[in-house]
């Protein structure tokens, strides 16, 4: 999520997908006799995958919960990951589990007919949404001259898709999406030659903001200071969740009385030092918050914050 590129596809998938829900087009599948034949075999065979195929669909995200697990199993012995990864393995199992043991259940389930219809063309606005939450994040990682080639070719596609609308022709309405998406992710590097650094504006009204510099960070720690290091990225959910508790008042006080200096790390963009930095902590994953009292590591907050886990840590560490 710290390239654009990347950032630009994402926001185009989800827009595009968001029209196809709306039913502005159709977008054929290419492999479709090979899944069915596939998922329709009986067998351990054609369990297995369609429980591939199921976990993919309904594991796209990680965050809040999943990342923290995956990041401890990853830095386990290969004993504890493999358990930990069959417990997630097995919670994704849970709904097909309880119906295969009751059966009965089944007939409470719905049953296809308009509405589906009808939740699909409403869930093409969670995918709006999306794709502009993935534009506000391209707009800090990039120059916003650059914005406006990315605005237009989705004004110049959703145009296309109106002309073929015209003609009718529902197959090549699909094949030219499919080659827009190859297109954009093939010419994105042209757009996307500069990307903007992060900026932290220096000084909040109460406490102090550093900008995360390794540097700067060993300076304080031989000067004996108390720091508060925080690692997140705008395009991180629980990041920006957990920045509102250090705007609160009361945290910011808590910081002038107790003397800590709070210093902001930024992945959003790609930073090879913060990054570097984060290794070096034996950490994986953002949001990451290390307390360091009279220059030295006391303690790393959870990733979930409240302002009393916060407000505790501070009273408990720094005398």
């Amino acid at each position: 999520m710290q390239s654009p590129i990347l950032i630009t596809g994402l926001m185009y998938i989800m827009f595009l997908m968001g029209l196809s829900f709306s039913g502005f087009y159709y977008i054929p599948f290419i492999f479709p006799n090979i899944t069915s034949g596939c998922t329709e075999k009986e067998g351990l065979v054609g369990s297995f995958i369609v429980g591939m195929i199921s976990t993919l669909i309904a594991t796209p995200c990680t965050a809040p919960f999943m990342v923290s697990a995956i990041v401890f199993a990853l830095n386990q012995p290969w004993l504890y990951s493999l358990l930990i990864f069959q417990a997630l393995g097995f919670g994704v199992a849970v709904p097909y589990l309880v119906l295969s043991f009751f059966p009965q259940l089944l007939s409470i389930l719905p049953k296809p007919g308009e509405w589906m219809k009808v939740l699909q063309q409403f869930l093409a606005f969670p995918l709006y949404f999306s794709a502009a939450w993935l534009f506000c994040i391209l707009i800090k990682q990039t120059d916003i001259e650059l914005l406006f080639p990315v605005l237009s070719s989705l004004i110049l596609f959703v145009m296309g898709i109106w002309v073929m609308k015209l003609i009718n022709n529902k197959k090549l309405i699909g094949r030219i999406v499919i080659c827009f998406v190859i297109i954009i992710f093939a010419t994105s590097p042209l757009y996307f030659h500069k990307v903007k650094e992060s900026i932290i504006r220096g000084r909040s009204a109460n406490m102090e903001v550093l900008e995360f510099s390794e540097t700067t960070l060993t300076q304080l720690l031989d000067q004996k200071k108390n720091v508060l290091l925080s690692v997140g990225a705008d395009w991180c959910l629980t990041c920006r969740v957990n920045e509102r508790i250090f705007q609160l008042d009361t945290i910011q006080a808590l910081f002038v009385k107790k003397r800590v200096i709070y210093m902001k790390g930024d992945l959003t963009s790609e930073n090879s030092e913060m990054s570097s930095y984060v290794n070096k902590l034996n950490k994986e994953g953002i949001p990451l918050y290390v307390l360091y009292v009279n220059g030295e590591k006391v303690k790393t907050l959870p990733q979930m914050l409240t302002e009393k886990v916060v407000v505790d840590t501070i009273n408990k560490y720094v005398k």
